[in-house]
């Protein structure tokens, strides 16, 4: 019984003979029962290298790699084993459960039906195998007769106690059929057989919750703090749980109960910096900056465990503003340790935000130098390549940080943005369906999967996440499961039955803000079957039933305006804007209205006076320095679209007309090269706008040839658009091609039709030089 001296002497036989097939065969054995399979799947590759005719070898390598998914590596070992002795139980069960998945791949449901019949009679004649009987459990709930599949599974589970894909699958079934209790106590034994396994711990919690026992809940993660080679990180769940349902007044007497009860100043460190972030959450940022301010001026921690409570508070001096503070705490921590990875993740995003996008890297590769595998970093550095308009080199970053961080929301739902940011929906959904698997119930997951569902016309996979919402029983996602089934039937063009659905959850609502949600839904699926004024009197009967409701009141303004009834919609947005002075909606919908009534110095006074009342409306100045550019006036709109820019770097369209406007009043070297280093992440997005910018600036840096290819691009989504044809036209003659340069120029000119701005004469100079 004493199997590491085992493992000890078993490497001993190795440095004599290492082709011992007994020694190998009790070696891979042993580390298969300790739970070590990778090191387990080692040895058994060593001797089917050394023996290829060694057959059970072939049956475990087979067997174990479809466990983990390795569908090709269980291929190659499935079939040498059948060559080896075709008729072996495990040789002919393992045939069934590969030729099982390609019936299901290639979709042939009469293949399918026909090898489940053949594993089911493998099982009833006493070939107790996990895999034929997962096999046989799928068919039956692929089949609709998952109410006899347990008999099949606690069979197994008599040969195989400890197999976790029969216990998983038995939860599964107990979960979609409702029955609780026994989902529960299937969920306790599991915790119990794999302490370890933090999926099933959370679904475990998941289950707690769900049925409001909290005390329950609390009980096993004290259980799991209390049991042999528990850590902080155990410590720090049962910490969050607290926070979430118990409070942050429960959460830090904990906190200070693990702080006082620690004898090592590293957890208690930890667990300082714990407590300022459940006051900073709270919105008591004066005490989380006292208790960290205790904790760094305290000389029994030494520099290394001071370190992320100085980082933390340089995190929240940065956010109120006082970022030369927070440098001067990150450059603190750097000059004790240059490696420190959070000091340099903070410094990376500042140069980020700085457009300093090489520092940045170079900060980011030595943090990842300490841990390769940093989310967080990994996420960093595809922003910074995404800066520099590499995508490619982005989209991998990204997917690494997926990978190492065991398909995280966060990292998964930016992976998927980015792709769905470039058209891959396909590659979009494959990501976020994987980690919806490994985080079951996780909302955020599942809305943005029905989403790209629904922008494929996927209904019947959309149909399958309103199921999965359904299931989690939840206020919001029962919320987000009807309008996800409204959106299915109006894009099935199933208008009726859509209203019916929407109308049902309107009648739920209580005035809030989803009482406007579903009044948007109904009126949009009555105007795309054409009942405008039916849309309209149902908005007015909702602002009977809801008169203090300022949205349903927006909406009648601009169904109004959609009648064609312009004062009217004037008199509803000004009434709102009288009513709620700070809300920038209505203001900016009168200004399309008043822009639409050719009213443009009323629209300018209504600007002002807003801008006035709302200063910091991205919204308003945005409108403003449109309105400045078309007067002429790039300066003013330059300094605002600068200002828009600088509050946050990572609005792309921002960053658009900062660096357009910028070369468009000087182009000087320093400008041209400060615009290119804010303009290189429009280099592979496809929109006209960026890839006229981005080809101009090239050709200002004298890039014209490279310039050419985005400028066409730009060309052939804004034929009418003058500053596009000029730029064009540059560039054709800087490479010489003087009669497609003044084609391109004199349409310039037609288009600016007599503009004094600067593009405008710029054009007309080099279309006099070239004539």
């Amino acid at each position: 019984g004493d199997r590491d001296r085992a493992l000890v002497e078993l490497r001993n036989v190795f440095k004599h003979n290492g082709f011992h097939r007994e020694a190998r065969e009790t070696f891979a054995e042993i580390l298969m029962d300790q739970g070590k399979t990778p090191q387990a799947m080692r040895q058994y590759l060593r001797l089917v290298e050394q023996y290829p005719n060694a057959l059970e070898p072939r049956h475990i390598l087979a067997e174990t790699a479809i466990f983990s998914g390795d569908w090709d590596e269980a291929m190659r070992h499935a079939n040498a084993a059948s060559a080896l002795a075709p008729d072996h139980r495990r040789s002919r069960a393992l045939q069934i459960v590969l030729g099982y998945r390609g019936a299901i791949l290639d979709r042939e449901e009469h293949r399918r039906a026909d090898i489940a019949r053949r594993a089911l009679e493998m099982l009833d004649a006493g070939t107790g195998n996990a895999l034929l009987t997962l096999t046989v459990v799928d068919h039956l709930t692929k089949s609709g007769k998952a109410d006899k599949a347990m008999p099949y599974i606690d069979a197994a589970l008599r040969n195989d106690p400890d197999q976790y894909d029969l216990h998983l699958r038995k939860f599964r079934l107990l979960s979609d059929s409702g029955d609780t209790q026994a989902t529960g106590n299937q969920l306790r034994l599991m915790a119990r057989l794999y302490p370890n396994d933090n999926n099933i711990g959370d679904l475990l919690m998941a289950w707690y919750i769900s049925q409001n026992d909290l005390d329950g809940a609390e009980a096993y993660l004290r259980a799991r703090v209390q049991a042999e080679g528990a850590g902080t990180a155990d410590q720090a769940t049962l910490v969050q749980f607290l926070l979430d349902q118990r409070g942050p007044d429960e959460a830090l007497a904990e906190l200070d109960r693990i702080i006082k009860a620690s004898d090592d100043s590293a957890t208690r460190a930890t667990f300082h910096r714990l407590s300022a972030r459940v006051d900073l959450d709270r919105g008591r940022s004066d005490a989380a900056k006292d208790r960290l301010l205790s904790l760094i001026s305290d000389d029994g921690y030494a520099p290394h465990e001071k370190a992320p409570a100085q980082v933390l508070l340089a995190q929240v001096f940065d956010r109120e503003g006082n970022r030369d503070k927070a440098r001067e705490l990150v450059e603190d921590v750097l000059e004790q340790s240059p490696t420190d990875a959070a000091a340099l993740k903070l410094r990376a995003t500042w140069a980020i935000d700085a457009s300093d996008v090489d520092a940045a890297i170079v900060d980011l590769r030595t943090a990842l130098s300490q841990s390769p595998r940093d989310p967080e970093a990994l996420s960093l550095m595809a922003l910074a390549h995404e800066r520099q308009g590499d995508m490619v080199l982005a989209g991998e970053r990204l997917a690494l940080a997926v990978e190492v961080s065991n398909e995280a929301p966060a990292q998964a739902l930016r992976y998927a943005a980015f792709m769905v940011d470039r058209g891959r929906l396909k590659v979009a959904s494959t990501v976020l369906r994987s980690a919806a698997t490994k985080h079951p119930g996780n909302l955020r997951l599942l809305s943005a999967l029905a989403e790209i569902y629904l922008q494929q016309q996927d209904w019947s996979r959309a149909q399958d996440i309103a199921q999965d919402l359904r299931r989690l029983e939840t206020p919001e996602a029962t919320r987000v499961a009807h309008y996800l089934q409204a959106a299915i039937l109006t894009g099935q063009n199933r208008i009726e039955e859509s209203l019916t659905l929407l109308q049902s959850q309107f009648a739920a609502s209580s005035g809030d803000s989803e009482t406007f949600r579903a009044a948007v839904l109904i009126v949009q699926n009555m105007l795309q079957s054409n009942r405008l004024e039916g849309a309209l009197t149902f908005t007015r009967q909702q602002i009977a039933a809801f008169p203090d409701n300022l949205e349903l009141r927006l909406l009648e303004g601009n169904l109004l305006a959609l009648q064609g009834d312009m004062q009217a919609a004037e008199n509803a947005y000004r009434s709102l804007i009288a009513q709620a002075p700070q809300s920038e909606v209505p203001v900016r919908l009168l200004l399309t209205v008043l822009f639409a009534t050719d009213r443009q110095d009323e629209a300018r006074k209504l600007l002002d006076d807003s801008l006035a009342r709302m200063p910091d409306s991205i919204e308003l100045n945005w409108a403003k320095a449109t309105m400045l550019e078309r007067d002429g006036d790039l300066a003013g709109a330059a300094g605002i679209y600068r200002a828009i820019y600088e509050r946050d770097t990572s609005n792309v369209i921002a960053a658009n007309n900062y660096a357009s406007l910028l070369v468009t009043q000087a182009d000087d070297a320093e400008t041209v090269d400060r615009a290119f280093g804010i303009a290189r992440r429009l280099k592979d997005r496809n929109v006209p706008q960026f890839q006229d910018t981005y080809g101009w600036l090239l050709h200002l840096r004298g890039e014209s040839t490279e310039a050419l290819s985005h400028l066409q691009t730009a060309l052939a989504g804004l034929p009418g658009d003058p500053s596009v044809n000029y730029h064009i036209g540059a560039v054709y003659a800087a490479l010489g091609r003087a009669d497609q340069a003044r084609e391109h120029l004199a349409q310039a000119l037609e288009l600016y039709d007599g503009s004094a701005t600067k593009p405008a004469q710029d054009a007309r100079a080099l279309l006099d030089s070239l004539s």
